[in-house]
């Protein structure tokens, strides 16, 4: 995925983060990184009116990203991005395919605030989940060993949602640990060929949360 759509996407998340907020909300930014899992399912191949369906298997992939919001007391809203890889496995020798997917999402979040303390006043304990609509942009490329290589870009709605737990070290700093389920249907064409997978992936993620 090529650099400037990660400059520019971060870039926009770290601008809400520092960004004036009403002084009721209270704004974070966070750092998070780990794992994807991406299921096998159908994948649909058509060229010139025919088509075949079959389980396609994907690479276990990290996970990359950050986002920023507010919180208002349980309620929040943040702006999310994502990168992963989970690039199909093969099952013809010579025949290579990479898959980049960047995920940016909008997201409505609900959590609970425990062990509240005059140092942590929102709670040092905050067990959350999360859920919104999602725009993933993903790029194929496939190599075949002596016919050369092509690629193609998608960018598509889907889903993410998710659920995880915040503890606070002091109410500007803490750590988490996440579980996201992500979803989307791409559509590729590459050599004539129309490439169509169903891409449900399971996030294992850890990270810093900072508070303003």
């Amino acid at each position: 995925m090529r650099k400037p759509m990660w400059v520019a996407a971060l870039s926009l998340v770290v601008v809400l983060a520092v960004a004036p907020r009403n002084a009721v909300a209270e704004s974070f930014l966070d750092l998070f990184a780990g794992a994807a899992f991406t299921e096998s399912k159908d994948l649909k191949l058509s060229v010139s009116g025919f088509s075949v369906r079959g389980e396609g298997d994907f690479d276990k992939s990290f996970s990359v990203g950050a986002r920023a919001g507010y919180w208002f007391g349980f309620f929040g809203v943040n702006l999310d991005v994502d990168y992963f890889r989970p690039s199909p496995k093969s099952q013809t020798s010579g025949v290579d395919f990479d898959l980049d997917v960047v995920g940016i999402g909008l997201n409505a979040m609900l959590r609970g605030q425990f062990l509240k303390t005059t140092p942590v006043p929102d709670g040092a304990l905050q067990p959350y989940i999360f859920a919104g609509p999602t725009l993933f942009v993903s790029r194929l490329d496939a190599d075949v060993a002596g016919a050369g290589s092509d690629h193609d870009t998608d960018a598509r709605l889907g889903f993410t949602a998710g659920t995880g737990v915040v503890f606070l070290f002091t109410k500007n700093i803490g750590v988490f640990g996440e579980y996201r389920f992500t979803y989307t249907r791409p559509k590729y064409e590459v050599g004539g060929v129309n490439v169509e997978p169903k891409l449900n992936s399971h996030h294992l993620l850890g990270g810093v949360t900072f508070r303003f």
